[in-house]
């Protein structure tokens, strides 16, 4: 058993360099539109960004995976497990503790990359507009919260798992579609905690957003301006919430680097979402993969020979999820190829919204300048797109928009 789960990790690294190795390999066959979006001397920065980030992301993976096998071949899951035996005789705090501890020990190592990629290429390529003490206010409070709650989550179905007797899928997945749904309403809440959201300021791009609104007919209860400048010169918007609580977010860099017709025709786009109630329809996705991991959790919890092969006298509980949260990414690639097709299609009935309520000159143009600007991939590997993209490539959204609407 060792060896297999050792096996399917390096299997895992395997799989995650090929995909890095798509990701910088030159296209075959180059979309001749991209060097109207990009000239020669921007498409060589695309490049050279490109190629920086994925080699700091491999080097950062690589050390990260050799955390994990030095652990799994020495066991180093139990000694920790052992040792917090002589800090507690509850097994619930004990496994707390457990599961603290591994979590943990990469995060130096996560956090030292991720300064690397802000403050090294970002900053390099003219993204970075954050500070080194926002950076720390931002990585104490991600790091504090998510702590807080996976640790909560895991003990919770630690908690499910013995106390009901061969029913933990059923109550895990009660308990697991409850949260999801709760989600929706703790994003907006975790948010403020990084970003400040104002509502728009009066004025002309206010009074057409009014405008089409009222035409529209649709029911939003926010437009909000969020300050993404404060980290980034990145431009974005997205669309968020359910019911009553639907809400719209510009970045505050979005409105500063589009024209106002431009600006209207990406809120219409995220309208579109809201139109088609995609939130809603993303929920059973949501709760498939989510569903997935109970089952299998409650499969690989009771399976004694994973837990004994690394040490362990017993099965044990956050081991099992440790080791499941680990290879999960293996079966997740078989939910992502639909469910990322399933996304794309939204994707283009929301651009297509977005051009039947505002016109198709200010959205394509909106498209292609925020291409520009966040230094998007153009020309990505065809399978790539399908692993990885959740949004068609600029192109693919523009002849979609052009054979649909003239």
């Amino acid at each position: 058993m060792k060896i297999v789960v050792i096996t399917l990790v390096v299997l895992l690294a395997g799989i995650d360099g090929f995909i890095h190795y798509l990701l910088t390999k030159k296209p075959k066959h180059i979309d001749q539109r991209t060097y109207e979006v990009y000239d020669k001397k921007t498409y060589q920065k695309w490049d050279a960004y490109n190629k920086e980030k994925s080699k700091l992301s491999v080097i950062n993976k690589g050390i990260l995976f050799l955390i994990l096998i030095t652990m799994l071949i020495l066991n180093l899951h139990f000694e920790i497990y052992h040792w917090l035996e002589g800090f507690s005789y509850d097994t619930y705090t004990q496994n707390a503790y457990f599961f603290l501890i591994v979590t943990i020990i990469p995060l130096p190592i996560v956090i030292t990359f991720d300064y690397i990629r802000i403050f090294k290429i970002e900053e390099k390529y003219g993204f970075n507009t954050q500070t080194k003490k926002l950076f720390i206010k931002d990585k104490l409070i991600e790091t504090i919260t998510w702590l807080v709650l996976e640790t909560g989550i895991v003990i919770g179905l630690y908690s499910i798992y013995e106390e009901t007797e061969g029913l933990f899928v059923l109550f895990g997945l009660i308990v697991a579609f409850l949260f999801m749904t709760l989600t929706l309403i703790i994003f907006p809440i975790m948010s403020k905690l990084y970003n400040k959201f104002s509502p728009l300021e009066e004025g002309s791009l206010k009074a057409s957003i009014h405008d089409l609104l009222k035409s529209t007919n649709s029911k939003v209860s926010k437009v909000l301006v969020m300050n993404a400048s404060k980290r980034s010169k990145k431009m974005n918007a997205y669309f968020t919430g359910i019911g009553k609580r639907r809400r719209i977010v510009l970045y505050d860099t979005t409105i500063e680097g589009l024209e106002e017709s431009e600006i209207v025709a990406v809120l219409a786009h995220e309208l579109g979402h809201a139109k088609h109630k995609d939130i809603v329809k993303m929920l059973p996705l949501s709760f498939l993969s989510i569903g997935l991991i109970i089952i299998l959790l409650g499969v690989f919890a009771g399976f004694k020979p994973l837990s004994t092969a690394f040490g362990f006298s017993d099965s044990n509980f956050v081991f099992s999820f440790i080791i499941l949260f680990e290879l999960f990414e293996i079966m997740m690639i078989l939910i992502k190829v639909p469910q990322n097709k399933w996304i794309r299609s939204m994707e283009y009935k929301a651009d297509q919204y977005a051009v039947t309520v505002h016109d198709k000159a200010s959205f394509t143009s909106a498209l292609i300048k925020l291409s520009k600007i966040n230094l998007t991939d153009l020309n990505p590997h065809p399978l790539i797109v399908t692993l990885l993209y959740d949004h068609p490539t600029l192109f693919q959204r523009i002849d979609h928009i052009g054979e649909n609407h003239g």
